[in-house]
């Protein structure tokens, strides 16, 4: 269909695709994984000047992508975990900041296609995290009622597949991930026309 989305592919990867038209136009991921927004382990977006001044002070290049897939993001924030389903339970301030801090990052990526689609039809979750924190979905969209997005609490706690409310312009949709089917689905189409 020709719907305007964006797409937030939230779990121990995450991507934010805008969709303009029914088709993609932009994703926070580039040439690796690694760009973006926070992740669990993974930085994301950094100052590209950070990983030259970390081996210029003798860090091993190995050392510093290994860093910065595996010990970054949320895990390097909260000192404790990566999983957000563990963080948020606990009363410590780090934990709280490190979801804050992954919440404000995709929030901003929102923010930012909105601006390069215009109006948008649909916002989506998907994912481990996407489609089962409904505390996550709720920081995310929190005050973005003057775009015409509205979320249902009640809905939203229960990982609803529509989690918007009736007088909400967006319709915020929360979707069960099947990479592999559609893997699949896609590796046929492909050996049936070769």
């Amino acid at each position: 269909k020709k719907l305007n989305m964006i797409s937030c592919h939230i779990g121990q990867g995450v991507s934010i695709t805008a969709i303009k038209n029914g088709k993609s136009i932009d994703t926070s991921m580039e040439f690796t994984p690694l760009s973006g927004v926070i992740m669990p382990t993974r930085s994301g977006n950094i100052d590209p000047a950070i990983p030259l001044f970390l081996i210029s002070k003798g860090m091993k290049p190995k050392k510093v992508y290994d860093m910065l897939n595996k010990e970054s993001g949320i895990l390097a924030l909260s000192g404790i975990s990566w999983d957000i389903r563990k963080l948020e339970n606990l009363k410590n301030n780090e934990a709280k900041k490190a979801i804050e801090s992954f919440c404000y990052s995709i929030k901003k990526y929102i923010g930012a296609y909105i601006a390069v689609i215009g109006k948008i039809d649909v916002i989506s979750f998907t994912a481990g995290i996407g489609e089962n924190c409904y505390i996550v979905r709720k920081m995310i969209l929190k005050d973005m009622e003057h775009l015409g997005i509205l979320i249902d609490d009640n809905k939203n706690k229960k990982n609803k597949t529509i989690i918007s409310s009736k007088k909400s312009k967006v319709k915020v949709f929360v979707i069960k991930t099947d990479e592999e089917r559609i893997m699949v689905k896609k590796l046929l189409s492909f050996l049936s026309q070769n």
